[in-house]
């Protein structure tokens, strides 16, 4: 499941990095073994 939202959020930085930087922080912090 972490993998997948990586893949996703990766996908979305390249495209809109300012919009997925605060769901990045949410996910990082929920969870911190990324």
């Amino acid at each position: 499941m972490a993998s997948h939202r990586l893949c996703s959020a990766a996908s979305g930085w390249q495209t809109v990095p300012e919009h997925h930087a605060p769901l990045w922080q949410q996910v990082s912090q929920v969870e911190p073994e990324i």
